[in-house]
Protein backbone atom coordinates (compact mmCIF):
# COMPACT_ATOMS: atom_id res chain seq x y z
CA UNK A 1 0.00 0.00 0.00
CA UNK A 2 0.75 3.31 -0.93
CA UNK A 3 1.79 6.33 1.92
CA UNK A 4 -1.33 7.64 2.61
CA UNK A 5 -1.46 11.58 4.27
CA UNK A 6 -4.31 11.11 6.85
CA UNK A 7 -5.91 13.30 9.18
CA UNK A 8 -7.19 11.09 12.03
CA UNK A 9 -9.80 13.01 14.17
CA UNK A 10 -10.23 11.33 17.34
CA UNK A 11 -11.45 12.83 20.68
CA UNK A 12 -10.41 10.00 23.34
CA UNK A 13 -6.57 11.11 23.39
CA UNK A 14 -5.66 7.21 24.51
CA UNK A 15 -7.57 6.42 21.37
CA UNK A 16 -6.21 9.04 19.29
CA UNK A 17 -2.53 8.35 20.05
CA UNK A 18 -2.80 4.62 19.37
CA UNK A 19 -4.61 5.00 16.28
CA UNK A 20 -2.27 6.90 15.46
CA UNK A 21 0.75 4.78 15.77
CA UNK A 22 -1.17 2.07 14.29
CA UNK A 23 -1.19 3.95 11.59
CA UNK A 24 2.05 5.17 11.47
CA UNK A 25 3.10 1.72 11.73
CA UNK A 26 1.14 0.48 8.42
CA UNK A 27 3.43 3.57 6.89
CA UNK A 28 1.26 6.35 6.74
CA UNK A 29 1.72 10.36 7.23
CA UNK A 30 -0.60 11.19 10.43
CA UNK A 31 -2.03 14.21 11.70
CA UNK A 32 -4.16 14.21 14.89
CA UNK A 33 -6.81 16.18 16.43
CA UNK A 34 -9.25 15.89 19.39
CA UNK A 35 -11.69 17.72 18.26
CA UNK A 36 -13.88 18.18 15.04
CA UNK A 37 -13.26 22.20 15.34
CA UNK A 38 -9.75 21.72 15.46
CA UNK A 39 -9.51 19.78 12.13
CA UNK A 40 -12.13 22.17 10.04
CA UNK A 41 -9.49 25.37 11.26
CA UNK A 42 -6.14 22.99 10.16
CA UNK A 43 -8.87 22.33 6.56
CA UNK A 44 -9.66 25.89 6.47
CA UNK A 45 -6.02 26.54 6.08
CA UNK A 46 -4.64 23.75 4.68
CA UNK A 47 -5.50 23.98 1.26
CA UNK A 48 -3.72 20.87 -0.12
CA UNK A 49 -5.86 18.62 2.24
CA UNK A 50 -5.42 15.11 3.00
CA UNK A 51 -5.49 11.80 1.08
CA UNK A 52 -8.05 10.18 3.56
CA UNK A 53 -9.92 11.65 6.98
CA UNK A 54 -10.34 8.82 9.08
CA UNK A 55 -12.95 10.21 11.75
CA UNK A 56 -14.76 8.79 14.98
CA UNK A 57 -18.23 8.89 14.68
CA UNK A 58 -19.31 9.96 18.07
CA UNK A 59 -17.52 13.33 19.26
CA UNK A 60 -18.31 16.89 21.07
CA UNK A 61 -19.30 19.42 19.44
CA UNK A 62 -20.59 17.12 16.06
CA UNK A 63 -20.74 13.36 14.79
CA UNK A 64 -18.45 12.17 12.02
CA UNK A 65 -20.74 12.30 9.68
CA UNK A 66 -21.66 15.92 9.92
CA UNK A 67 -17.67 17.13 10.42
CA UNK A 68 -17.00 14.92 6.59
CA UNK A 69 -19.95 17.01 5.40
CA UNK A 70 -18.35 20.20 6.22
CA UNK A 71 -14.89 18.82 5.65
CA UNK A 72 -15.74 18.07 1.88
CA UNK A 73 -16.94 21.86 1.65
CA UNK A 74 -13.14 22.64 1.70
CA UNK A 75 -11.62 19.52 0.06
CA UNK A 76 -14.56 17.58 -1.78
CA UNK A 77 -12.35 14.63 -3.04
CA UNK A 78 -10.76 13.48 0.50
CA UNK A 79 -12.51 10.13 1.55
CA UNK A 80 -13.63 9.50 4.68
CA UNK A 81 -13.48 6.29 6.82
CA UNK A 82 -15.18 6.28 9.72
CA UNK A 83 -14.34 4.79 12.94
CA UNK A 84 -16.65 3.63 16.12
CA UNK A 85 -16.89 1.59 19.31
CA UNK A 86 -21.35 1.18 18.86
CA UNK A 87 -22.83 -1.81 17.03
CA UNK A 88 -22.98 -1.81 13.75
CA UNK A 89 -26.99 -1.11 13.22
CA UNK A 90 -26.33 2.45 15.64
CA UNK A 91 -23.17 3.28 13.15
CA UNK A 92 -25.55 2.72 10.58
CA UNK A 93 -28.18 4.14 11.60
CA UNK A 94 -26.72 7.45 11.89
CA UNK A 95 -26.35 7.41 7.99
CA UNK A 96 -22.64 5.91 7.33
CA UNK A 97 -22.24 3.60 4.48
CA UNK A 98 -19.08 2.43 6.07
CA UNK A 99 -16.93 1.69 9.03
CA UNK A 100 -14.79 0.02 10.93
CA UNK A 101 -15.29 -0.89 14.02
CA UNK A 102 -13.32 -0.26 17.59
CA UNK A 103 -11.20 -1.92 19.01
CA UNK A 104 -9.26 -0.81 15.91
CA UNK A 105 -6.33 -3.65 14.90
CA UNK A 106 -3.56 -3.12 12.24
CA UNK A 107 -5.99 -5.85 9.96
CA UNK A 108 -9.21 -3.54 9.94
CA UNK A 109 -7.27 0.07 9.56
CA UNK A 110 -5.04 -1.75 6.89
CA UNK A 111 -8.49 -3.46 5.02
CA UNK A 112 -10.35 -0.12 5.87
CA UNK A 113 -8.25 2.57 3.94
CA UNK A 114 -7.13 -0.04 1.03
CA UNK A 115 -10.96 -0.46 0.83
CA UNK A 116 -12.22 3.41 0.94
CA UNK A 117 -9.42 4.23 -1.15
CA UNK A 118 -10.20 2.14 -4.22
CA UNK A 119 -13.61 3.39 -4.63
CA UNK A 120 -13.75 7.03 -2.43
CA UNK A 121 -16.79 7.96 -3.92
CA UNK A 122 -18.77 5.35 -2.75
CA UNK A 123 -17.91 6.20 1.06
CA UNK A 124 -17.05 9.63 1.05
CA UNK A 125 -19.27 12.13 3.39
Amino acid sequence: MKRVRILLVEDEPAVAETTAEMLKHLGHEVTTMTLPSQALDLAAREKSGFDLVVSDITMPEMNGHQLAERLHRLWPQVPVLFMTGYDSQMAESTGVPFFIAKPLSLQSLRDGIEKILADPTAYSG
